[in-house]
């Protein structure tokens, strides 16, 4: 059997992997690096270009999309449950399965705005395509570069401080930090995590490219803007029957989607997709899991574009001007 993937993604020295089931055929064709995407075929992972055929056959534990014409790829990762695997080492390969980077490290991200992040027991660094350091951060941990920045937690010397997170451009140069645990740039705005009086509840906001809180710190939870909007838990205050639920708000922090749900994906080509009603059921060894209630497709708005008590995929929105 066949997995295919859009994006393979380094948790640590894991993997966890979103998969689509596919088939295809095996052929020696070389195709641009930027339409190579990784498939999984008997357990191993290589990939293939848009007509399915495959340009560096199967043999890695591990892949990562291709970007700046490199991969991320592991040899040596164990599976742990379904499809997460841990340990091995990565390196990263061009559109021909050439390796470039030499796979020696615990971890490695696809390329992002001409860099690629790698860590391993000496500390994080960001490399260049050639495989050169540009950017060497020691122990501290780091996200990956979007919109010119890249978020570097740093823990505080000195008891009860809370952590900190510096952004830095490309050259490593610190343009703002702010007090709690930022994540990476997307539309104009990171994800601001703060703990109430240093220590206690959690709390989401959003920040500016200037580190300025422009949506205040008042969500239980929170995730990127994609299409102009950001899934968000609310928290207390409001109205105290959406306490939990999630909703969506656009860039000027007011709900665009009141929360009314009790899981909220991000926005694809315009569309939403969101759970109601049912219960959480968790396994020992395995991701939870909804009983009952119903999945939705909606588009910006949250008018209901399809529905079920089945998983549903993004793909399966109805296309404008077609009869459902």
């Amino acid at each position: 059997m066949e997995r295919s993937v859009g994006l393979a993604v380094a948790v640590g020295v894991g993997l966890l992997w979103g998969l689509e089931q596919g088939r295809t055929a095996f052929a020696q064709q070389r195709r641009p690096a930027s339409v190579l995407v990784p498939f999984e075929y008997g357990g191993k992972w290589g990939f293939k270009d848009p007509a399915g055929k495959a340009v560096v056959e199967p043999k890695y534990d591990g892949a990562g999309g291709f970007a700046c014409g490199l991969a991320p790829v592991n040899v040596g990762a164990k599976r742990q449950w379904q499809d997460f695997k841990q340990g091995g080492k990565w390196g990263y390969i061009d559109a021909r399965g050439n390796v470039v980077v030499p796979i020696r490290f615990e971890c490695a991200h696809a390329f992002s705005e001409g860099l690629g992040q790698v860590s391993d027991q000496r500390g994080t660094r960001f490399l260049d395509p050639r495989g050169n350091v540009v950017i060497d951060l020691g122990k501290s941990d780091a996200g990956v570069f979007h919109e010119g920045r890249a978020p570097i937690w740093v823990d505080p010397p000195g008891q009860g401080k809370s952590r900190q997170t510096k952004f830095i451009d490309q050259t490593g140069r610190t343009v703002f930090t702010v007090d709690g645990y930022a994540d990476t740039f997307q539309e104009g705005l990171a994800v601001l995590e703060v703990r109430k009086d240093g220590g206690g509840e959690k709390v989401y906001g959003y920040i500016d490219h200037g580190g300025k809180i422009v949506i205040a710190l008042q969500f239980a939870q929170a995730s990127d803007f994609q299409d102009g909007l950001a899934a968000v838990q609310a928290l207390d205050g409001g109205d105290p029957a959406a306490k939990g639920s999630w909703g969506y708000i656009d860039a000027s922090g007011k709900y665009a989607i009141p929360p009314q749900f009790n899981e909220a994906r991000a926005l694809r080509n315009g569309v939403a997709l969101v759970h109601a009603g049912g219960a959480r059921r968790i396994f020992p060894d395995a991701p939870a899991e909804w009983e009952g209630g119903r999945w939705r497709l909606l588009d910006r708005t949250g008018k209901v574009l399809k529905e079920s008590e089945h998983w549903l995929d993004y793909d399966d929105a109805p296309v404008a001007g077609t009869k459902q």
